[in-house]
């Protein structure tokens, strides 16, 4: 098991719950992790594509993380997408080493039985320096946000999208991000949504703070009704500005049943955050 929450990173529990739609006849849902480990240099990006196996053929989300015990945040989320304009068995994670040192990370793609699984899709620009996001909304036919999606159409990618939010809403998923470059930025952002034949089931933690320069991390366990952790997200009080925080990590524990989310706050001043999980069964 793999845990950002040592020594210097605090750690609360997601707790709060929200059930997705019923359906009768439904299967379980099996899970799987593809995983495959790197090293990002200084100020560079790095990362793999990942393919699912048979038995769980739909590439549904992403992850990411480090083995780091540092204070302050080692590589950021740069992108998680599939390959193409639907969802199949293959899913891209890149990521971005915010430090001046070279930094190990693993990085995996959630597999899921199950589905039918779609994606949504928007595409915007980032102003240079700005912030800029979309509310992605899932179809009627498959209502439930698992993931979200987000990659830059630059013809480099050199990082200059930084995540600022990523998590589920009510039947969407909400993206914002951070443009750290000095010219604009295009960039797609999107969901990853499932049929009601899917359960989903989501959790929240607490409002909590991060202090300059720190992470913090929130971790949760899926229930035995959707057993499965499939994900995870963070998102910032509506009072604070957009672009100190970003995400330091978020991957599976605990052979799969549980998720843990840690920010980074890159300011000068204590920032909020929430974190969630998304669990399938």
């Amino acid at each position: 098991m793999r845990t950002l929450c040592v020594v210097t990173v605090a750690c609360s529990i997601l707790t709060g719950w929200a059930a997705g739609a019923s359906a009768a006849g439904r299967k379980p849902v099996k899970v799987a992790y593809r995983e495959g480990t790197g090293v990002v240099q200084p100020g560079a990006t790095d990362g793999f594509t990942l393919t699912c196996p048979r038995a769980e053929p739909n590439a549904i989300g992403g992850y990411f993380g480090t083995d780091s015990r540092a204070s302050a945040a080692a590589v950021t989320l740069t992108e998680s997408a599939p390959p193409g304009s639907k969802i199949g068995r293959k899913w891209v994670v890149g990521v971005k080493d915010l430090t001046d040192q070279p930094q190990s990370y693993f990085a995996g793609a959630v597999c899921a039985s199950g589905g039918p699984y779609v994606a949504a899709f928007h595409n915007g620009a980032v102003d240079a320096g700005g912030t800029d996001g979309f509310n992605a909304k899932c179809p009627r036919a498959a209502p439930n946000a698992v993931a979200g999606i987000v990659y830059t159409t630059a013809k480099q990618d050199t990082g200059q999208l930084e995540l600022a939010t990523s998590v589920a809403g009510a039947h969407s998923w909400a993206t914002e991000l951070q443009n750290t470059s000095a010219q604009s930025q295009p960039f797609v952002s999107g969901a990853v949504c499932a049929s009601t034949k899917v359960r989903v089931k989501y959790l929240e933690s607490d409002a909590s703070s991060v202090q300059p320069g720190a992470m913090d991390s929130a971790a949760g366990n899926c229930p035995r009704a959707a057993p499965h952790a499939a994900g995870g997200g963070f998102g910032i009080p509506a009072s604070d500005p957009f672009g100190d925080v970003t995400v330091a990590g978020s991957f599976p524990t605990g052979k799969g049943r549980g998720w843990d989310v840690t920010v980074a706050n890159q300011g000068t001043v204590p920032r909020g955050y929430f974190a969630g999980v998304v669990c399938l069964g």
